[in-house]
């Protein structure tokens, strides 16, 4: 009696049973693991694929460098911007709207409460009826206007191209046209300085996806393609990690807008270090983001909230109010294209007056909007809080406030169509908040945290493929809590399926803009195509490699 003669016989009743010789010691061994791969994954014991060691790879690290080294710049860079972006237009705007020293920060009351502070007079600008109809300044129209003249006069004299990708193509085809990227920051720039309603992140992407895509291109070229389409989107989530109140939502962003190319999480470690290295850079040097800075009076918005089932319900009514509306504006959006269209095409014998005067027209309607109806102003920075505030005290009439948001989609297709360059989701953003508060007017029952966090998220994700970004840009702005999150994510992704998801918004597309949907159609096919076969010679290199691998002793 042994115990090697113990093992041996124990060795040789197992595996007979599972029907292996146990006189082959290879065979033996073979069977074995595969016996024990084919139980490991199988049933609720299965173990988890091992992910795929990406920091082995020097493109990696090479990628993830540049990530942060452009971070780093691009943090600085759109401090400039947003500075000349923000603060030119509060001073030739300034209406008496509430700032930064009105809101709840500084607030002298003694109760914390939404209901205080949202409704003391010492806690807000008093100069409300500045935000009623007609009272803004009609030289507001003179500005618009200059700004319409310089930016035609811009894009005649350097030959401006109509035809420029926007931010969305862009992250599809992980290319940013960086010779043209520095006017379109530039214009950009004038645009929003001078009134558009228009949102910086068009040229916030041109930034630093112009910048990525220069490198990757002329100074730091890489083997594997994909890397340098991957380096492309960090750098457009770095010149995007200070917009947000959290560089969390800029890589969240670009995984629902894009594709990027490499695995999840090897995507998302590229992506985060530059958005985090942004956002550190711009937070060191102001106190908040460009969203947080605009967002103060409502803040507190969820300690009025109590979360209640039929929330939910309501949060699925306001998701189809909110495709309604998203169709409304794209209709808005259409007409002023036919507008401008009609009259270029009928100064096309004079390519000066073709590009000038439209632009010229476009910012003085904007301006006379403005006027009209001055909580239409700018992109929505200057009046967001107002907006809250003067809503939930009942100073802005209803009345006001829709025919504002009307007003709003209006100037968002003059300022897109007109010649003026920038993004549409932060001016809708804010078309979503004036709908919310007029919902709380009307329905007094529906909290005001509830009606404007959800339209907030549902109205521009109608039109805009991130549902889960705008729901969690409205959870982190608001100070959302765990219940509540569910009503916003429930409208956004109903105003996303009745728009987007069930084709209606592309069937639009098509009936406005037949000729340019077809050439997009055929340059994305040619794109897929080209994918498809740069991934189908690399898998046949890695299997020859694999095969060779075997050969081997």
């Amino acid at each position: 009696f042994s115990i090697d003669n113990v093992t041996s016989n124990l060795r040789k009743t197992v595996t007979k049973s599972v029907g292996i010789s146990p006189d082959n010691e290879e065979e033996w061994t073979k069977a074995m693991i595969s016996k024990f791969k084919e139980a490991d994954s199988k049933g609720v014991q299965g173990a988890m694929p091992p992910p795929a060691a990406f920091a082995r790879d020097k493109n990696f690290w090479k990628s993830f460098m540049i990530s942060c080294s452009l971070g780093a710049i691009l943090g600085l860079a759109t401090l400039v911007f947003m500075n000349v972006t923000d603060k030119i237009p509060k001073i030739w705007a300034n209406n008496g709207y509430a700032t930064k020293n009105d809101d709840y920060f500084t607030c002298p009351c003694d109760n914390n409460s939404i209901q205080t502070i949202l409704s003391s007079t010492e806690c807000v600008c008093n100069k409300y009826s500045n935000c009623n109809f007609y009272g803004g300044q009609l030289y507001w129209a003179i500005i618009t206007t200059s700004a319409g003249l310089l930016i035609g006069l811009i894009r005649y004299s350097v030959n401006y191209p109509d035809d420029l990708p926007g931010l969305f193509q862009e992250i599809h085809s992980y290319h940013v046209n960086y010779k043209w990227a520095p006017f379109t920051i530039l214009l950009s720039a004038i645009s929003l300085a001078g009134g558009a309603s228009l949102g910086p992140e068009q040229a916030l992407g041109n930034l630093g996806g112009g910048a990525a895509t220069f490198l990757t291109e002329n100074v730091f070229k890489f083997e594997d393609s994909d890397y340098s389409k991957l380096t492309v989107l960090a750098g457009m989530t770095a010149s995007l990690g200070a917009l947000f109140p959290t560089p969390v939502l800029g890589v969240l962003m670009f995984h629902e807008l894009g594709n990027p190319p490499k695995t999840y999480m090897e995507s998302t470690l590229v992506l985060s270090s530059g958005a985090i290295v942004s956002f550190l850079v711009y937070y060191s040097l102001v106190d908040d983001t460009y969203i947080q800075s605009i967002s103060s009076n409502g803040a507190l918005l969820a300690l009025d909230w109590e979360f209640n089932e039929w929330n939910c319900l309501t949060a699925f009514v306001i998701g189809i109010v909110s495709a309604a509306l998203g169709i409304v504006m794209i209709l808005f959006i259409g007409i002023t294209r036919q507008i401008l269209n009609r009259i270029r095409i009928r100064l096309q014998a004079n390519p000066f007056l073709a590009t000038v005067l439209p632009s010229c027209l476009a910012g003085f309607a904007i301006g006379m909007v403005n006027w009209a109806l001055p909580l239409t102003i700018g992109n929505g920075n200057m009046v967001l809080s107002s907006i809250i505030s003067y809503g939930y005290q009942g100073k802005l009439s209803t009345s006001l406030l829709i025919s504002s948001g009307f007003g709003k989609a209006f100037n968002l297709g003059l300022s897109m169509n007109g010649g003026f360059v920038g993004g549409f989701i932060f001016p809708i953003l804010t078309m979503g908040v004036i709908a919310g508060v007029t919902t709380n007017q009307m329905y007094s029952y529906v909290p005001l945290g509830l009606s404007v966090a959800c339209f907030m998220a549902a109205l521009p994700a109608s039109i805009c493929p991130m549902p889960f970004t705008l729901s969690c840009l409205a959870v982190f702005v608001f100070y959302i809590g765990l219940y509540q999150t569910a009503p916003v994510f429930i409208s956004a992704i109903t105003s996303y399926t009745i728009v987007v998801g069930s084709g209606l918004f592309s069937e639009m597309q098509k009936r406005g803009r037949p000729e340019l949907q077809e050439n997009q159609s055929k340059e994305f096919s040619k794109d897929d195509l080209q994918q498809h076969e740069e991934r189908k010679q690399e898998d046949e290199v890695a299997r020859k490699r694999y095969l060779e691998a075997l050969k081997s002793p």
